[in-house]
């Protein structure tokens, strides 16, 4: 969609009404209750702001990227492997000064995709009960073995 400014600002009051209403209404029973107070928070930021700000969905729609400065796009070949969990951890150590001792609970949630992307490798091997049965951030597992 592309609108000048004072056709964007007319069509944003128009949405923030008419997103107060459904809020309020549910007219389709999507949402399974009315909403009143979220409305009402939409209608006071509304007047205390212009909600939503149009520099903001200009940002969002034209984003500045590494390709916005006039570099070349990248097109060469992308390759899938496993993360080096240790480089990971090592990385993390040295740019974000994190103590050692707090990397198993700061990278669960990556070693938990490790360990989803190495299961995902050899699904047809394993049975899927293994894979969703499997608490992949319990303190005990090979993956918070390895970080420590």
């Amino acid at each position: 969609m592309s609108l000048p400014c004072v056709e964007f600002m007319v069509y944003s009051a128009q949405w923030r009404r008419d997103l107060g209403k459904i809020l309020c209404t549910d007219p389709r029973g999507l949402l399974q209750q009315s909403c009143h107070q979220l409305a009402n928070v939409i209608k006071k930021e509304t007047d205390l702001t212009d909600f939503p700000n149009p520099a903001v969905i200009a940002a969002y729609l034209n984003p500045t990227t590494s390709w916005s400065t006039g570099r070349e796009v990248f097109v060469g070949p992308v390759t899938s492997r496993q993360p080096d969990l240790s480089a990971i951890a090592d990385f993390c150590i040295r740019h974000f000064s994190w103590p050692s001792d707090d990397l198993p609970h700061k990278l669960t949630k990556v070693c938990a995709g490790a360990i989803t992307r190495a299961l995902l490798q050899v699904s047809g091997f394993l049975p899927l009960a293994w894979v969703s049965g499997h608490d992949l951030a319990h303190p005990n597992s090979r993956c918070q073995e390895r970080l420590t």
